[in-house]
């Protein structure tokens, strides 16, 4: 056995050759051994080394070293207390092994190999729970409290996979969230679109700028190099969020329509004659057209001071198509209508908040994997 010391294995570097025979001669030895007095760290610390070697030399002077003399073992025991505790325990640990050929402690039990039938991995036994046990709408509690046993994060990582693969719909978010099943292949408005484009649609009544379809991002849903998978788009908002409009009429007043605004916590309404889509009324509009130029409130009507024509979106509009026709025409707020009229109202906060849930959800799968993995 040798012991070295920091300074000394340090020294020792200034000779290679030297120490190569000395160490060839100590493999030698029926036992042999170098324990340091001293962490590998600290022989690629720069700092610690003091400008007498650089670390990269150092590092791989003791990788060589270790390579020509396989047979004796290099112990980092990181100082002169731990060198002397691992030594005596060496030398203990080879009296014993001259008593005795083989030690109790490390002795195995040999244990007899019984193999049993393989079945389905816990993975495809989630697939298949949600395949054929789970209704078409169910919470991620009722798919666990089937499954005993298997940790939730593995639950959430195989639904994420199955959600991916366009067979779940998520609705809503957090614990209130709901999966639903999806019969048969994604729709093609949420997927990549095949088919010949749709026809454009004629503009609407007067004072509107029309319904936006998609048609216009088209292109990009037909890209062959984009990426299958579900795609979501307004009406997922809409699910989570619910399909309640507020509106107020044309004749009312720019002080009711901002109590109204107050009281529901909202910052904008719809401006509806019966059926027929009007305007859209914000805090913009008041301060822009009413504080800013002095007019009365309580006396001016909507109808004078809301934003028109209007630009709306159908349900099946994809979220990045919406977000980016927002920023474009620099709108907040959102009707969106069908054929069946106006359906819903989406605003940048849902977009963003859509945004931030699918990123959490997606954090959330990662890590599970990587906590799978271990």
């Amino acid at each position: 056995m040798e012991r070295k010391s920091f300074d000394n294995l340090l020294g020792d570097l200034g000779a290679p050759q030297a120490l190569h025979h000395h160490w060839a001669d100590l493999s030698g030895c029926p036992v042999a051994v170098v324990v340091v007095e001293a962490q590998f760290a600290d022989f690629v610390d720069q700092k610690r080394l003091g400008g007498r070697w650089p670390a990269g030399y150092v590092a791989r002077a003791l990788a060589e070293l270790s390579a020509m003399h396989p047979k004796l073992p290099i112990v980092f025991a990181g100082n002169r207390k731990l060198a002397n505790l691992w030594t005596q325990g060496l030398f203990l640990a080879h009296q014993a092994r001259q008593a005795s050929p083989e030690l109790e402690w490390v002795r195995e039990v040999a244990v007899r190999y019984d193999p049993v039938p393989r079945t389905a991995g816990v993975d495809e036994q989630i697939r298949a729970m949600v395949r054929r046990a789970m209704p078409a709408e169910f919470a991620l509690s009722d798919l666990a409290s089937r499954l005993p046993g298997v940790a939730i994060s593995r639950i959430r990582r195989v639904v994420g996979a199955i959600r991916a693969e366009g067979r779940l719909h998520r609705a809503g978010s957090g614990r209130n969230a709901r999966w639903v099943k999806v019969n048969g292949p994604p729709p093609p408005s949420r997927s990549r679109a095949t088919g010949p484009p749709r026809p454009a649609r004629p503009r609407g009544p007067a004072g509107e700028v029309g319904v936006w379809r998609g048609e216009a991002v088209r292109h990009r849903l037909e890209d062959p190099s984009s990426s299958g998978g579900y795609v979501a788009t307004l009406r997922d908002i809409l699910m989570r969020k619910g399909y309640d409009v507020v509106s107020v009429g044309p004749t009312e007043t720019v002080l009711q329509a901002a109590n109204l605004m107050n009281d529901r916590g909202i910052g904008g309404v719809v401006v509806l004659d019966g059926d027929n889509l009007l305007g859209i009324f914000t805090e913009r509009d008041i301060l822009r057209r009413v504080v800013a130029q002095g007019r009365d409130p309580a006396t001016t009507p909507v109808a004078h001071v809301m934003s028109a024509p209007v630009l709306s979106a159908g349900p099946d509009l994809t979220l990045d198509a919406c977000a980016a026709l927002m920023t474009e025409r620099r709108v907040r707020h959102l009707p969106v209508r069908d054929d069946a009229g106006l359906i819903g109202l989406i605003t940048t906060g849902d977009l963003l908040a859509h945004q931030v849930s699918e990123q959490e959800t997606t954090i959330e799968q990662m890590r599970s994997y990587i906590y799978d993995l271990r």
